[in-house]
């Protein structure tokens, strides 16, 4: 559907200066706001670990929690364009569910209605509305609340996804408003606090657990919402004269696991890479390729 003031000419650069310096803040900002924090606490309590190893872990596990939702919720959920072997399939379902709060049938759901009506009056999240960029957030909360208090009109939509006893859990758990009034909380809060129990004492371990989870809850948070759905339809690149405003925001996408090749996407929805053009790299696509290798991936359509 041809939606209102949408580009439709290919190789169009949409003040492609605002996508850089958006991904470089949304890259950075949540980092930022850990240095800081774990600073503060080093500072009072001389934890002795050096900063810099700390945010290069802390973006290691960044960069994997945003493979789990693009391998899991996105190609292989909403779009059926990936097998994984079950074991790791719901493995990375559940690790997709902590950093998330959302089951893969409430993902894609709500993912598959965007590509639907990306833009417009009806579309459920997009910047080309009154409010613009700042909408974003608000809408998409409210979007998923929505599918989550309601599933029924959903359900159209997935009718070829699991409804498992593990879909199920989830399902209860995002009724408890995204799982903080559940386990998903505490999860997360634990697998933050472990590893400095190691180096700290219990309480300063606490803290510098909740000094780390803007560089990982938040980050993601930042890159799927305000990323992807928000500058991933207002500044880039348009190789492909897709009938919405989608965007590229970033041609080697580390940051956001592929999922910033967003004009692309849109382009071949059902295409397990998002790289379509010398000079792009699709890190999830990369390491789907080596699962592929040793039998725990294919990348074609889903069966199961």
């Amino acid at each position: 559907m041809q939606t209102s003031g949408a580009p439709t000419r290919p190789n169009v650069a949409v003040r492609p200066g605002l996508a850089t310096v958006g991904v470089l803040v949304g890259t950075f900002a949540p980092f930022a706001v850990t240095g800081l924090a774990y600073a503060a606490v080093d500072a009072r309590f001389a934890v002795g670990v050096p900063i810099l190893p700390v945010l290069v872990g802390l973006f290691a596990l960044r960069a994997f929690n945003g493979f789990a939702v693009s391998a899991v919720l996105h190609r292989w959920g909403a779009h059926a364009g990936v097998w994984l072997w079950p074991p790791l399939r719901d493995a990375l379902r559940i690790w997709a569910w902590l950093w998330t709060g959302l089951g893969v049938r409430t993902w894609a759901a709500v993912h598959r209605r965007h590509h639907a009506e990306p833009d417009g009056p009806d579309a459920l999240f997009t910047p080309s509305g009154p409010r613009g960029f700042l909408a974003i957030g608000p809408m998409t909360l409210r979007t998923h609340w929505e599918a989550i208090r309601d599933p029924e009109p959903w359900a159209r939509f997935v009718r070829d996804l699991p409804d498992d006893a593990l879909e199920r859990f989830i399902r209860g758990e995002e009724r408890r408003l995204f799982g903080i009034l559940g386990i998903r909380v505490p999860l997360l809060v634990g697998l933050h606090v472990l590893p400095w129990m190691l180096v700290a004492p219990p309480a300063t371990a606490a803290l510098l657990g909740v000094c780390t989870l803007p560089a990982t809850v938040g980050a993601v948070t930042s890159g799927a919402v305000w990323l992807v759905n928000g500058l991933g339809h207002t500044a880039g690149w348009r190789p492909h004269a897709t009938p919405d405003t989608s965007t590229n925001i970033a041609r080697i996408d580390v940051w956001l696991m592929g999922e910033g090749l967003h004009n692309n996407h849109h382009a071949r929805p059902a295409d397990p890479n998002f790289a379509h053009a010398p000079g792009e790299f699709d890190p999830t696509y990369a390491a789907l390729r080596v699962l592929e290798a040793v039998g725990a991936a294919r990348l074609e359509r889903r069966a199961g």
